[in-house]
């Protein structure tokens, strides 16, 4: 019956949905993913470059488990205005997507917050995230998204150093 239920949503969608969803329902925890922007002369990030970890709250970050995770990226500014939509594969090593059209500054993902995953998002784009923060650009769902990211994070940092 689910293979059914992932088939016919891969026939409407054109998304191997059963390869998607095999990753999130035999595995325990979800992925952390890590945003790296690569970005031209001008300061427009023309790609970026992900990796995924294995987050669960208690802080156990060594496992080989990966998840094949759909990626929305959009404009920092905009949420509405989506630059790219990427499918990670399930490995753990880094992955780096163009963008079709170079975006000035810098972009963010997973808007409107659907995605089920935390989002580190790197030192070369933390700044731009605070600023947008601070000055009201982001949505509501958006703003509440990057705060819970960045306290999980905490917490499991925290709790991956108190097991030393």
């Amino acid at each position: 019956m689910t293979l059914d239920l992932w088939n016919a949503l891969t026939e409407v969608s054109g998304i191997p949905v059963a390869d998607v969803m095999d990753t999130w329902t035999n595995q325990t925890g979800f992925p952390v993913i890590s945003v790296e922007q690569i970005q031209d002369d001008n300061g427009n990030t023309v790609a970026l470059t992900l990796t995924q970890r294995r987050f669960l709250s208690h802080g156990v970050p060594d496992s080989d488990q990966f998840w094949v995770v759909p990626i929305t990226v959009c404009s920092m500014n905009d949420p509405n205005k989506i630059l790219a939509k990427v499918m990670m594969e399930k490995h753990g090593n880094a992955q780096t997507f163009k963008l079709p059209v170079p975006e000035p500054g810098f972009v963010r993902l997973n808007p409107g917050a659907i995605g089920l995953y935390h989002i580190k998002y790197e030192e070369n784009v933390l700044p731009s995230i605070i600023t947008a923060l601070s000055e009201n650009k982001l949505e509501h769902l958006d703003r509440l998204s990057v705060v819970l990211d960045v306290f999980a994070l905490v917490i499991f940092i925290f709790k991956f150093i108190s097991n030393y």
